[in-house]
């Protein structure tokens, strides 16, 4: 697999959310969430948990609006919500071995056989993210496709190099929902997938 290379990301890319100085600080935990949507998660977690700061970015006009007009309702100066192509923003904008967690909740499987290197686990920034993680770091993906549980769990453990965990859920496992798409599948009694992998130094 091809190394991500961050300058030509840098090259081509405006910079319109910047990260606030208050959020570059190494004794407080930071997480990152990509691909965001609504708002859902990222709200519920800097509410419970106000000790650590979090990036939460979405990419699409649409999602983002409706997260952001959540976020005004009430804001929480430990979130900042992002509208921006995440590979771009981090690119720019966080170092190695500044993140405490990173989230990628029910992102397109791209399940097509071709779409391999579409599906994050299976991309280069993925190396990237790694890097990111400080030791003892995580990163928590969830899916409703048992085929992207076990190939991200694969490709954590093999190419990335990471310890991993895994479970499946069903709606009476789970005391809240993480994302509107986690509360339909559910709902629906579909199971879905944790992985979680963790940098081990």
């Amino acid at each position: 697999m091809r190394n991500f290379d961050r300058e030509k990301i840098i090259q081509n890319t405006p910079n319109d959310f910047p990260l606030p100085p208050e959020f570059i600080n190494s004794k407080v935990p930071l997480v990152l969430e990509i691909g965001a949507g609504t708002g859902m998660h990222p709200i519920n977690f800097s509410k419970s948990r106000p000790e650590m700061r979090m990036i939460a970015i979405e990419k699409t006009s649409d999602r983002f609006g409706k997260f952001k007009r959540q976020y005004d309702k009430c804001p929480q100066p430990q979130l900042l919500p992002v509208h921006a192509h995440a590979v771009s923003w981090v690119a720019h904008n966080l170092v190695k071995n500044s993140v405490d967690q990173i989230f990628i909740l029910y992102p397109n499987p791209n399940p097509k056989k071709q779409d391999l290197n579409k599906r994050w686990h299976a991309m280069p920034f993925f190396g990237h993210l790694v890097d990111l993680l400080k030791p003892n770091g995580k990163i928590v993906m969830r899916t409703n496709e048992q085929f992207y549980a076990e190939e991200a769990e694969s490709f954590m453990s093999a190419q990335w190099g990471l310890y991993t965990k895994s479970f499946e859920f069903l709606d009476s496992d789970v005391p809240e929902y993480k994302t509107l798409f986690e509360k339909k599948y559910l709902e629906r009694g579909q199971r879905c997938y944790e992985v979680i992998g963790q940098k081990i130094i």
